[in-house]
Order: C-alpha cells, then structure tokens, then sequence
C-alpha cells in the first residue's frame, strides 16, 4: 500500500497534464483555423463566405473578438487561467458559444470586416 500510493498520485498528475495539454492543443487549432479562414474571406471580399466545423474544448470562459485578435479565455488544471490567440489580417467581430462540442461555424466577408458566427 506504500509504494502504490505514491506511484497512483503519479500516474493521475501525468494524466491531469496530459489532458491539460491536449485540451490546449485544442483550442491553439480552433482560434488558428478561425484566423486562416477569417484572412482567406477577407483578402476575397463581399459576399465571400466559409462554413467551416471547429472543436470547443472543455472549460472554455469565454471566446473574444477584439480588433484583429481572437482570444479564447479557458480554464485548464494546474495553471489556472490561461489565453489562447491568434491574430488575423481582417477585423474580426462576432460571437461563439463557450459550450465543448463541434460546431458549424461561418467566416463571411462584410464591407470592412469579417463576421464570425455558428452558421
């Protein structure tokens, strides 16, 4: 029983790190797919438009478009708060539900931003 409690709480920080990592991973993927997408519509102008299914990882707070920045605001084991962002050619505006899950999102081109919304 003393040596396999040490090797448990092992095994289950391993683990919590492991799922904090991919769950970052996660969400790096999902703002940079929303950035390349937002750029592609942007550089083609009006009507331009992209549906696209991106990943909401768990623990997410929030989801922001400030300017040009898309920042994801989440939760993650051992380091508390942590921000994810990635940063486009076009103004951005729009809004994205913080549930996990796979959505459909559209990336359209407006007049002189890009509109980024669950399609």
């Amino acid at each position: 029983l003393a040596i396999m409690i040490p090797v448990w709480v092992y095994v289950t920080n391993v683990q919590y790190q492991t799922n904090s990592r991919l769950t970052l991973s996660y969400a790096r993927n999902t703002v940079e797919k929303l950035v390349a997408a937002a750029d592609l519509v942007y550089s083609q102008g009006p009507p331009a438009k992209v549906n696209m299914q991106v990943y909401i990882p768990p623990d997410v707070k929030n989801i922001t478009f400030i300017n040009t920045t898309v920042i994801m605001r989440m939760n993650v084991f051992g380091t508390g708060e942590s921000e994810i962002w990635a940063i486009s050619q076009a103004p951005l505006k729009g809004n994205l539900p913080t549930g996990e899950g796979a959505y459909i999102v559209s990336v359209k081109a407006e007049s002189d931003y890009v509109n980024i919304t669950l399609a």
